[in-house]
């Protein structure tokens, strides 16, 4: 959409609450380092740099595309481009696969609450489990594994095989990928490493 007034940009800021800022940037010489600095702290829109150079900006963690962002957080109320126009056809493209995505229900998004019993959850598995509301008895069933190591798995106790996590991920409609947490080495297993 292109917005020709000043009252037209003021009405959808306005109405808005969530803007992901494509090329924005940590180099505070930068006019898209500028926008995402001021939005931020002069408005109410919750502000999030979509640059996969980048961790965070301002303390503000950065998405590596429209996708990822898309993935965790939902669709955005505006993408805002800050790249070459020889770029903004490619930006524009996974805009809309993103949101072609999320409404064709291959990609889901949680609400706070619901990441927040992600990360208390002692697994992804047990996360998932609770989610989706399957019984343990049917998830070991279409697992064919018993409730006993389903257990395991869920406290981290043990690790399946990939073949089990397949069936995992089929009956709680979830990629493999998702029912494990990649966490950081510790120095102990980085000392039984060496």
């Amino acid at each position: 959409m292109i917005l020709d007034t000043i009252s037209q940009r003021r009405d959808l800021l306005a109405r808005s609450r969530t803007v992901a800022m494509v090329g924005a940037s940590a180099n505070v010489t930068r006019p898209s380092y500028f926008v995402f600095s001021y939005l931020r702290t002069k408005g109410l829109l919750d502000v999030t740099p979509i640059n996969p150079a980048l961790r965070e900006i301002d303390g503000v963690r950065a998405y590596p595309s429209l996708e990822a962002y898309a993935a965790e957080r939902g669709a955005p109320d505006i993408v805002d481009v800050f790249r070459k126009p020889a770029d903004a056809l490619a930006v524009t493209r996974d805009a809309i696969a993103a949101e072609q995505d999320l409404a064709a229900g291959r990609m889901e998004t949680f609400s706070i609450e619901e990441v927040r019993a992600y990360s208390a959850a002692p697994t992804p598995l047990a996360f998932w489990r609770s989610w989706r509301h399957v019984p343990a008895a049917e998830l070991a069933r279409a697992a064919k594994i018993s409730e006993e190591y389903l257990a395991e798995l869920e406290a981290g106790q043990a690790v399946a095989d990939v073949a089990t996590y397949v069936r995992l991920a089929r009956r709680l409609r979830t990629h493999v990928e998702s029912l494990i947490r990649e966490e950081a080495p510790t120095a102990a297993g980085a000392e039984a490493a060496e």
